[in-house]
């Protein structure tokens, strides 16, 4: 089942830091903890065609990129694949960046209790 499409712009309060980046897959995650680490919230980017970012963010604000010099044009696309791509902007308020990818999903998430 295909999660929900996800409305922007989004914003957390809370901690989020890259957590997985593989290559040979395009894939990009980055994870959010509550205070107690027991929920967590995962923004995961697939088809990652290039991307800005920090290590961690203190509080992450996620937006649809408009015209921007620093995001057009990085990566070349092809035209006939520019409908499929998407351009986000991520920021903390100090540190911005951005990931152009072919997919996102929002998940949200507790930790198993033993």
């Amino acid at each position: 089942m295909n999660p929900p499409p996800v409305a922007l712009p989004l914003s957390f309060d809370r901690r989020f830091q890259l957590w997985s980046y593989r290559h040979s897959h395009s894939y990009l995650v980055l994870r959010g903890w509550s205070d107690d680490y027991q929920e967590y919230t995962d923004l995961e980017f697939g088809g990652v065609l290039g991307m800005k970012t920090v290590s961690s963010y203190p509080v992450l604000s996620l937006t649809e990129a408009g015209p921007d010099e620093e995001i057009d044009g990085y990566p070349e696309i092809p035209e006939r694949h520019a409908d499929k791509v998407m351009k986000f902007r991520i920021s903390d308020g100090t540190h911005d960046g951005f990931v152009v990818c072919r997919t996102f999903v929002l998940r949200h998430g507790t930790v198993a209790q033993e």
